[in-house]
């Protein structure tokens, strides 16, 4: 099931983690939507009552622009427009991911920007059954983005694009050394992040990638690159890990989570996406969650003779 986001004269169409049965009896919904205090590009969607919503999935400690969430102890959403992290004056929130918008992340940000400014904005939440037109965006039309790429891990393989619109110079420095060949293991005090240990890269396996212009690019390409860094890895993207000794590809294909020091006091490593899964990838997700009980397991990222518009 499909639903409708909807407030002022924005329009989002959100793809539903959760099965219909669970928002059947509660739809449509009328909500506040508010800039919340603690947790950053977070607004929390405030009911006029609790909302006693029955959800199956289990909280994730990290958001990612697009990702609505419930809080079950006190019964109210979240939805997250960039880099944030549902919490109180106290603690993370145990949010349970409900529904994932994907597509005019630009539009949520800069709503979710103004609500500092404008104050409590009527948001609604409805079933949506979107025409074709609701659907031709970057995030369901890979070709629009870049090449076709395949990303082997153990004994599964899934699609994927280069970010050739959003991260040119770094996606066309991944694409100058395809097939990449090497391993992956998890990684230490990162979560649920998977780490590319490139064959030629030695003791620490690095990939390096100079952000160097592409023809007809910007010439503030690099500043662009800045930009784009994050701090928090969105399931679904392979990023670059800029930092020496340790530069390289790190694949967040399980739930949203952050790249940190392992030692105490140590701060987050920022990330810049240069490619991201397109089509089915749950088989690569399940065997990257099992790394840490298997080990490390070949990896191996090169281009694919299937034609980046036909990957859905």
């Amino acid at each position: 099931m499909r639903l409708e986001v909807r407030v002022a004269d924005y329009r989002w169409i959100a793809e539903t983690a959760a099965s219909a049965a669970s928002w059947r009896q509660t739809l449509p919904l009328t909500l506040q939507a508010v800039q919340s205090e603690w947790s950053g590009d977070v607004m929390e969607l405030f009911g006029w009552s609790p909302l006693s919503l029955s959800f199956e999935a289990e909280p994730v400690p990290f958001q990612y622009p697009g990702l609505l969430v419930y809080d079950r102890s006190m019964g109210r959403m979240a939805l997250c427009f960039g880099e944030g992290r549902w919490q109180d004056g106290f603690s993370p929130i145990r949010a349970v991911p409900v529904a994932r918008i994907e597509a005019g992340l630009d539009q949520l940000e800069e709503f979710g920007r103004s609500l500092q400014f404008v104050g409590a904005q009527e948001l609604t939440i409805s079933v949506a059954d979107p025409a074709p037109s609701d659907r031709t965006s970057v995030a369901d039309n890979p070709a629009h983005e870049g090449r076709a790429i395949e990303i082997g891990l153990g004994d599964t393989v899934a699609c994927g694009v280069l970010l050739q619109r959003t991260s040119p110079g770094l996606s066309a420095a991944l694409g100058a050394l395809l097939p990449l060949q090497g391993k992956a293991t998890n990684t230490y005090a990162s979560g649920p992040l998977t780490r590319f240990w490139n064959e030629a890269g030695g003791n620490e396996g690095v990939t390096t990638l100079e952000d160097v212009p592409t023809p007809g690019s910007r010439s503030d390409e690099r500043r662009l690159t800045v930009d784009r860094r994050r701090s928090i890895a969105a399931p679904g993207y392979v990023y670059y890990m800029p930092s020496p000794p340790w530069n390289g590809l790190r694949i967040a294909a399980q739930d949203a989570t952050v790249m940190r020091s392992a030692l105490p006091g140590g701060g987050r490593s920022q990330l810049v996406p240069v490619a991201r899964f397109v089509g089915e990838w749950h088989a690569f997700s399940d065997v990257a969650a099992n790394l840490r009980f298997t080990g490390a397991l070949p990896m191996f990222i090169r281009f694919s003779e299937q034609p980046a518009a036909t990957i859905i």
